[in-house]
């Protein structure tokens, strides 16, 4: 009987321990704010958001620049892996075009924190193409705010 509670606690430590901390929704509306801010202050437009994703998918347009916020809820021992890359089958384009973040955080309210990729495509796509399709991938599930502007 003792085994069977103490592992009924344990559960439910490690459940809370994995969940969103209390004041996460609240930090990342201010967070939000502050990205609107920065974007309008530099040209750039939003031109799609996730909520608590794991993967989204975008097409980019030739000359243009983007940028690329990950939001997410800062929780100990949580390894981060944010990126984009190019959806071809091709694995070398793939990984020919493809970003990553760095682990530097860009900005940190409370238990929001916040990293970002930014990226640029040519005037003239390689292949030709008039638009591409990149994939996000974010590691643990972040909100995700894409922007772009016409490249400078």
């Amino acid at each position: 009987m003792k085994k069977w509670k103490f592992l009924v606690v344990a559960m439910v430590l490690g459940l809370t321990g994995w969940s969103q901390s209390p004041t996460f929704n609240a930090d990342v509306e201010k967070t939000e704010q502050r990205i609107r801010e920065w974007a309008g202050k530099n040209g750039y437009e939003l031109m799609i958001s996730f909520k608590n994703a794991k993967a989204g998918a975008i097409v980019v347009e030739p000359a243009k620049d983007y940028t690329i916020f990950y939001v997410y809820d800062m929780l100990p021992r949580t390894s981060t892996n944010f990126r984009a890359s190019l959806l071809n089958p091709d694995s070398t384009l793939r990984k020919k075009y493809s970003a990553k973040t760095y682990k530097q955080i860009v900005g940190s309210i409370q238990s929001a924190q916040t990293q970002m990729l930014q990226f640029s495509t040519k005037k003239t796509m390689d292949m030709g193409l008039k638009q591409a399709p990149v994939k996000l991938d974010a590691s643990p599930n972040a909100n995700i705010y894409v922007y772009h502007r016409p490249k400078r």
